[in-house]
């Protein structure tokens, strides 16, 4: 008869390591995979300092918000918007009096005054200086 004996103080059990498994791989992939994506991530920040100070540069450059029934727009700060004439607006009669009168007509002092021309529906109209160049010199003439 043949006596097999074990040695019980040595005794390998794979159960044991298997929490510690995981965290010993991930802790040696870890510095491999550190810096991966990096240089697409400050790229992609870079952009968007850039962009945002461009942003930045163009709200400082524009005027709030003009709108009209049929469009928005901001316009540079060195406009200034232009008011359209005050028309009268008739009053109500009874058909019994005398017929309104004609209303007078106004000019229009935002339709263009440099060609023979109407723009009708003008709904907003602005002006400023800008400078042009002559001969000798450079002079600031509305626009």
């Amino acid at each position: 008869m043949k006596l097999i004996m074990q040695d019980t103080s040595f005794k390998f059990d794979l159960g044991h390591f298997r929490g510690t498994a995981p965290i010993l791989l991930l802790s040696t992939m870890l510095p491999l995979l550190h810096g991966c994506g990096t240089e697409t991530y400050e790229k992609r920040l870079n952009e968007t300092t850039q962009y945002f100070a461009y942003v930045d540069t163009r709200n400082q450059a524009l005027s709030g918000v003009w709108s009209s029934p049929s469009i928005k727009m901001r316009v540079p700060l060195e406009f200034q918007q232009m008011d359209a004439p005050n028309v009268p607006v008739p009053a109500a009669t009874d058909e019994s009096e005398s017929p309104a009168p004609e209303p007078t007509p106004t000019i229009d002092p935002r339709q263009p005054d440099y060609a023979d021309l109407v723009l009708p529906g003008l709904e907003g109209a602005w002006r400023t200086e800008v400078p042009v160049d002559l001969a000798n010199e450079s002079v600031e003439r509305p626009a």
